[in-house]
This record gives C-alpha cells, structure tokens and sequence, in this order.
C-alpha cells in the first residue's frame, strides 16, 4: 500500500513524471532531449515503487489480520495491535484485491477462508470487521467454482454460516448481519450442484430463508420488527435456487412454507408492507414457478389469494397517470399482468370466472 498521495498505478507515476518536464505549449520535438542519469533513475524509482504485487500484497495483509485476531482475543504480543479502523481499512484492501478471480483463488490457497469463517463467527470481534469479514466471503465465492468447491468440502462453510445465523437471530434486531450471512450463503452455493442440494436438503438452510421471509413471526410482530433488507435477499435467494437449473418438484416442495410466505408481500391487505423490489422478485419468482411447470401445488393452494391480489393491484396500477410513475411501476405491472395470464390457464376450480376477470383487466390495459 502506498501512503502519503503516492502514486499505486505506473501509468500515473509516468504520468506525473511528464507532467513535471512539460508543459504542453510547446511541440515535443522542441521540448525533447535525451534522459539524464538522474531522470532515468527517477523513472526506474517510479516504476518499481508504482507497481504492487497484489498476490504479495495480499499475504502481507492476511499476517497482519492474523496477528490482530491474536492480539484482540488476547493471545499475542501487545506490540503488533491493530485498532479497529485499521482493521477495517486492512479488509477493504483485501477486499477489492479478490475482486479479481484469480488472486480470490490465491487468497483461498493461503488459507484465508479459515480466517474469514472465524473471524465472522467470533461475537467478541467488533460488528464492522465481521460484516467484512463476511462480504469479503461474498466477494471470493461468487462465480467461482474452484472457491465454491473449497469452502462446501473443505472449509464446512455452508454448517459454519448456517449455524452462525442461528446464533445471531437473537441479538440482530436490523438484520443486517443475518443479511451478509444469507448473501454469503447465497455465493457459496448458487449455481453449484452440490452446493444448492446441500443448502435446499438440510432443514437447518431452508429454516434461515424462512425466517429470514417471516415464516415463523406473526405478521404483527413481523411487521413492527420488519427488516426489509433481509426479506428482499432470502427472497432473492428463493427466488435463484428454485429457478435453478438444478431445480425439481422435490426441491420446490421442499419450499413451500417459504413460498406462500412470499406470497405475502404482494397481498394488499397484509399489513407486513414490502418494498417494490421485493414485490417484483416475489412477482417473478411466481412467474417462475408457474411457467417452469415443475411444482405449482403452493401456487395451486393460494391462487384465489394471488387472483383477487392481482386483480386489486392492476386495477390500482392503471389507474396511475402520472409518466414517472407509470415508468416507475411498469415492471410490476408487466409482471402482474402475466402471472393473471398464466393463472388463468390453470384447469382449477373457479376457472371461467379467472380467465373472465384476466380478460378484463387486460382490455382494460391495452
């Protein structure tokens, strides 16, 4: 890391260099003369100090961390302690350096999981360097098979976050810890076979979603200790494992508790108010499910509810004049507007009187 207004970049070291013997009036060829000693070694200063290894860079900072966590629980030397701020701005470093795919797989090889996992996991760590710790798990998993792999089999990432979730149920009236634990879940295992049928298998998984969505909170209570940001990503991640391509019947039957909760935040007469972009996911992933084919017995069951919610909405939605929010409410009401559609196609009870009031708000509509 470079400090006091250093350069990190050779381009901007080289930049500053001619900025510094030139100042564009004149034509180069006026300006131009052969390189001193002096400036050739003003250059090769430029360039070595400009350029950082960020594999090098990154286990520098994974000692550093090291030593901290030791010294913070109590088991090391004084002199090496970190406070918290450098902690964090440590973290972020480290972060945007596993951005890159490649050196996210360097960080896993130099064991940083573990420290990762553990540094999230202790509650005598202060918040703001577990919630990056966390991110930065996030950060090394997400589309990357290789660090996916790793984590599901050797690092038992998927039992340490799940459990830690569980611990912090009590003691996380915001959500937004359980909110970095479902996204770091949600990394870890979507779009990895073994990954989703661990997560959609284990009963101690599908209970994080479902009382990340409420399922096991009266609506009341729910309501007034709401977090938005955890509905809106245990939705999200509902959402991606039953759209998967490793989806089944099985699989989604497995969700149903969680599905007709989601249910939920469309209902207008649900006094548990989700935001739109909850509503739009919950839109989708009905959508989903019901042109997938696969399982539609949750949808089956709660498909006067999603009828006369959709019926009310619509209605709601056209009669909006105003060009900004008609723009602003378009996705939901195209959503709306195809899952009446597809409901409509259902051979169940009450099908003509469907298919009659679909009709009608899609006249209405055009």
């Amino acid at each position: 890391m470079t400090t006091g207004g250093e350069d990190s970049s050779p381009w901007l070291g080289l930049l500053r260099w001619s900025l510094q013997y030139t100042d564009g009036t004149k034509p180069s060829n006026e300006t131009m003369s052969p390189m001193t000693t002096e400036d050739r070694a003003f250059l090769e200063a430029v360039m070595k100090d400009g350029v950082i290894d960020p594999a090098k860079r990154m286990k520098e900072i994974l000692a550093h961390l090291n030593i901290w966590l030791r010294n913070f629980l109590g088991d090391g030397n004084d002199e090496n302690k970190f406070n918290e701020d450098e902690m964090v701005d440590l973290l972020e470093e480290l972060h945007e350096i596993v951005e890159n795919i490649d050196f996210a797989r360097d960080c896993v090889k130099m064991n940083g999981v573990p420290f990762l996992l553990g540094c999230s996991s202790e509650r005598k760590v202060p918040r703001p360097v577990r919630l990056q710790c966390l991110n930065i798990s996030s950060t090394l998993s997400q589309n990357n098979p290789p660090v996916q792999e790793a984590m599901l089999r050797e690092h038992n990432a998927l039992n340490i976050l799940t459990n830690l979730y569980l611990t912090e149920m009590a003691d996380d009236p915001g959500g937004s810890m359980r909110k970095c634990i479902v996204q770091a879940l949600s990394c870890m295992v979507r779009s990895h076979r073994i990954g989703e049928e661990s997560f959609c298998s284990s009963d101690s998984c599908r209970y994080v979603i479902e009382e990340g969505i409420g399922c096991h909170t009266p609506n009341d209570v729910h309501a007034q200790n709401s977090s938005p940001g955890l509905q809106k990503k245990c939705v999200f991640v509902l959402k991606a494992l039953l759209h998967s391509d490793f989806s089944s019947s099985e699989r989604i039957n497995k969700f149903t508790l969680a599905i007709k909760r989601a249910i939920d935040f469309i209902d207008p007469e649900n006094i548990s108010e989700a935001d739109i972009d909850t509503k739009e996911t919950t839109l989708d992933l009905l959508l989903g499910l019901v042109k997938q084919h696969k399982n539609v017995d949750a949808i089956v069951e709660e498909k006067k509810r999603i009828i006369q919610s959709g019926i009310c909405r619509v209605q709601a939605l056209q009669a909006i004049t105003d060009p900004d929010e008609k723009e602003f409410i378009r996705e939901e009401l195209n959503l709306w507007e195809n899952i009446m559609i597809e409901l409509a196609k259902f051979d169940v009870t009450d099908h003509e009187s469907i298919e009659s009031n679909t009709a009608k708000l899609m006249i209405s509509s055009s």
